[in-house]
């Protein structure tokens, strides 16, 4: 299951894992029992095929004409 960001109006925010279906179902904030709202928030992940290593190598090799 993903896990989902929920605010509250005194802005307060916890993440929660939760199905699809019942990711924008509000429920009550943990520190002080308001309603929540879904966020929608981007991960700070970097997604990258392959590894840093492997592309340092190809810009060398590039770089002294091997390649």
């Amino acid at each position: 299951m993903p896990i989902y960001d929920y605010s509250c109006k005194n802005g307060h925010s916890f993440s929660e894992m939760r199905s699809i279906r019942d990711r924008k179902q509000t429920n009550k904030c943990p520190d002080c029992g308001q309603k929540t709202h879904f966020v929608v928030s981007v991960s700070k992940f970097k997604h990258t095929f392959g590894n840093a290593d492997r592309f340092w190598n190809l810009r060398e090799k590039k770089r002294l004409g091997k390649g």
